[in-house]
Order: C-alpha cells, then sequence, then structure tokens
C-alpha cells in the first residue's frame, strides 16, 4: 500500500512533439491534440494514465476488451472501419500494464492490441463530450502503412487531422492526446484511426489502448515487484528477498507496505523498496 504526499508531475513518457492543433469554437468549445511517438520497449502503465478511465484491446482475441474496474465505463469499445478485421496481435512495439482492470486484474508488458488493414479502413471511437474538459490518450500504430487520425467535436466545426504514423514493415507508433471541452452538454467526440496509404499487400493500422483523465485527477500510485520473478521456486523455510519498484505520477511515496493477504510482513519507506520475507511456509 502507497501513500500519497506533496504533488508533483512525472512524465511517463518522452515529449518528443511531431504535430500539435488547437482550435477554440466561437462559444468556447475546445479541441487540443498532441502526437508523441512512443520508443520501442517502453511499457506504458494504464493504471496512472487513466484515473477516470482506461481501455485496452487485444488481450487474448480479437474481441478481448479489459478496462478500468471500479468506475463508471466512460471510453467505448471502438467502432470497425470495414470489413477486412479486426485481428488479434502480439508484436507490439512497446507495452501495457494495469493493476485495476477487469476482466483481467493485472498484466505487465503485454504488445498485443488488434488490426485492421485495407486503405480507409480502420477504428473509430465515440465519446461523448460536455462543457467539462477532458484528456483522452489514444494509442495508435501501423504496419506497412501511414494512418490517418483524425478527430472531430460535433456540434461545432472543431476538427483535427495527423498522418505522423508511417512505418514500412512493423514499426514504432504512438499515442494523440486529445484536451476536449464542448459548449453544451450532449455532444460527440469522434476519433478516426485508418489507413491512408499502403507500402505491403497486408498494411494496417493498430489500436491498443485509450485513457482519460481530468485536471486536477488523482493518479494513483504504482507499484511493480521486480523480484523474484513470475513462477520463481523455493524451497520451505527460505528467507526470500522481495524487491519491487514504486513511483506516484502526481505525488511522492511515503511508504511501502508488503502483505501476504491480511497478514502485514512489513515496510520499506525509501527506494529501493525491499524486504526479506523469513521461513516461508510451503504453499503457492
Amino acid at each position: 500500500m502507497a501513500e500519497k504526499t506533496s504533488v508533483g508531475r512525472l512524465m511517463l513518457l518522452p515529449l518528443i512533439i511531431c504535430a500539435l492543433g488547437t482550435v477554440r469554437g466561437a462559444c468556447g468549445a475546445t479541441l487540443s491534440v498532441t502526437f508523441t511517438p512512443i520508443p520501442q520497449g517502453t511499457d506504458v502503465d494504464l493504471t496512472a494514465e487513466g484515473p477516470l478511465d482506461w481501455v485496452h484491446w487485444g488481450l487474448y482475441t480479437d474481441s478481448s476488451l479489459d478496462r478500468k474496474a471500479g468506475v463508471t465505463p466512460q471510453i467505448p469499445d471502438f467502432i470497425p472501419k470495414g470489413f477486412a478485421g479486426p485481428f488479434s496481435y502480439a508484436d507490439n512495439f512497446n507495452g501495457y500494464s494495469w493493476s485495476d482492470g477487469t476482466p483481467t486484474p493485472a498484466i505487465t508488458n503485454t504488445t498485443t492490441g488488434v488490426w485492421v488493414y485495407e486503405k480507409y479502413k480502420g477504428f473509430q471511437l465515440n465519446l461523448p463530450a460536455d462543457t467539462t474538459t477532458r484528456t483522452l490518450k489514444v494509442y495508435v500504430g501501423t504496419f506497412g502503412a501511414q494512418g490517418e487520425f483524425e478527430a472531430t467535436l460535433g456540434g461545432t466545426r472543431l476538427k483535427y487531422s495527423d498522418t505522423s504514423i508511417s512505418n514500412v514493415g512493423n514499426g514504432p507508433g504512438g499515442v494523440y492526446t486529445l484536451t476536449c471541452s464542448a459548449d453544451s452538454p450532449g455532444q460527440t467526440l469522434t476519433v478516426k484511426f485508418v489507413v491512408e496509404r499502403t507500402f505491403d499487400p497486408a498494411g494496417n493500422v493498430t489500436l491498443q489502448a485509450a485513457t482519460l483523465t481530468i485536471p486536477g485527477a488523482n493518479y494513483p500510485p504504482t507499484v511493480r515487484i521486480t523480484s523474484p520473478a513470475d513462477d520463481d521456486n523455493f524451497s520451505a523455510g527460505s528467507n526470500i528477498p522481495i524487491l519491487l519498484d514504486a513511483a506516484d505520477a502526481d505525488g511522492a511515496i511515503a511508504n511501502v507496505e508488503f502483505c501476504e493477504g491480511a497478514t502485514r510482513l512489513g515496510e520499506s519507506t525509501a527506494s529501493p523498496y525491499n524486504l526479506i520475507w523469513s521461513n516461508v511456509a510451503a504453499g503457492n
């Protein structure tokens, strides 16, 4: 259990901005969009990025949809544009992790997602919009293709279009960050990502995840056990060293508690966070 202290913003991804568009409606509606490449090997923590809601697609099958547990869903499932897909895949250039999901409670660095091929085919998301300012992040990529990302705020003339992601074969993707507010309730933010150009007969666009937050949202702390590894084995009665990473995107870690079920084993107050679990009984 990690407790929060003071506030401080930690950017989880390098900010290499390739495209930026901000448009404002006559009555106060706004739509601001930024594209940021995601370096190969990056592991995006959806729990930390989406305190309001998050979604990941394609974990096991083309219809797999994991989302944030314990909240009212606000990010809808995608609408496929075209009949050539979707299909699931597991060789994305970056991964995704979460610790508060459903139906899969937790996962670490999964490189999965879904894809659709053929020109002008892809994905569409329709999200409710009102006068509240919300920030949506959409994580996408391409294989053997150039993708076109488009965002439109209904009830206005606000529109954004970008073609920054282009890969001759498999390659890195990126995240589009959309900050949006309508000038009245009952509006819709429509997001599309489609194949704009192909370099391969199977050229396609991919959709991996989306996150949602609002200004001032409390980003929860995150914890990852680095040792022992999954499925490690020990003899009964062993003393097992436990090592973990802990972070808080908008605060600081004051204390980490180690527990076996409801039994408290101890705590650590400084990085590297660690504990020796002594004389461990046989079991899982």
